[in-house]
């Protein structure tokens, strides 16, 4: 359980800075060869495959677009957990967490 009394601004949130790697290619802009230590592409939501959104919101959050960003629900399971076991066993959190506290 976390609790930070600074989080970011939506502004804050929205100025992402993504380590893109160094593309090297070629005059008929065909990719030669990309360095860098992380690989990543940025792309919008309505670029992802609806499969693929599916199986994370199956795993992750199922009730994503059913709530404001908090299970109370899941908080509690577990909170319970916590106590009964000393350990955490299983995650509360939803997605909406997860990115704020990342």
């Amino acid at each position: 359980l976390y609790l930070s009394p600074k989080l970011p601004s939506t502004e804050e949130l929205k100025d992402v800075r993504m380590q893109i790697p160094l593309k090297v290619v070629s005059q008929d802009l065909k990719i030669i060869r990309e360095f860098g230590e992380k690989k990543r592409t940025p792309v919008t939501f309505d670029e992802l495959p609806k499969s693929m959104v599916d199986a994370l919101l199956a795993a992750e959050d199922a009730t994503f677009f059913d709530h404001g960003g908090i299970v109370i629900s899941g908080l509690v399971r577990s909170v319970v957990q916590l106590v009964s076991q000393g350990r955490a066993v299983g995650g509360g959190s939803t997605i909406t967490m997860q990115v704020a506290r990342n």
